[in-house]
């Protein structure tokens, strides 16, 4: 049997194991599939140091699911890449503004120094935490695909990438998205206008 054929179900076999508890299996599952799905991580998330810490959670995600895994369903391959595919985007939901308004606070601390106007920078600071809400009010692909672009950086083709979605449909997303936070972060005084 080539070696090809025998992978999956080696990984399979594995899971199973790692969902009756056995350490000694999701050992040999982590070494065996981690550099494969950090590979995946680096490229959905763009940062090797986010994807190094995200694959530590997909692996705790695996050891409390790895029971409900079925070889009947999927590859074993497939099934630990949709759960890492899941912590990259829940991780790009998580620390993706809250890096945006660190980093907002920081320059304006720094900027503090070289009398730059502080009120300015305070109100730029409390604009972007008023998105806040209305970005958590977004449908979920809505939310991740103004992250992905608007906050993380990501072209509309990478953000297209990381979600699975086509590239219409995510340039679709942020467009109306962004729509949708104008018209809600308005002041009563810009309605009037």
């Amino acid at each position: 049997m080539p070696d090809c054929a025998k992978e999956p179900d080696f990984l399979a076999d594995l899971i199973v194991a790692t969902g009756q508890g056995n350490d000694r299996a999701f050992r040999r599952l982590y070494e065996a599939a981690s550099p494969i799905l950090l590979g995946l991580l680096i490229r959905r998330l763009g940062r090797r140091e986010m994807a190094e810490d995200v694959l530590q959670e997909c692996f705790l995600r695996i050891w409390q699911k790895a029971s409900t895994y079925d070889p009947s369903r999927g590859s074993a391959m497939a099934w630990l890449a949709a759960l890492a595919r899941n912590q990259a985007i829940d991780a790009l939901r998580k620390k993706v503004p809250e890096e945006c308004f660190d980093d907002l606070e920081s320059i304006a601390a720094a900027h503090a120094d070289n009398d730059v106007d502080l009120e300015r920078e305070t109100d730029v600071a409390l604009a972007l935490r008023r998105l806040a809400a209305p970005l958590a009010a977004l449908p979920d692909p809505v939310r991740d695909s103004i992250l992905l672009t608007c906050y993380a950086g990501h072209s509309h083709s990478e953000g297209a990438r990381i979600l699975g979605a086509p590239l219409g449909t995510i340039k679709s997303w942020v467009r109306r998205g962004l729509e949708q936070l104008r018209v809600e972060t308005l002041t009563p005084a810009d309605r009037i206008h």
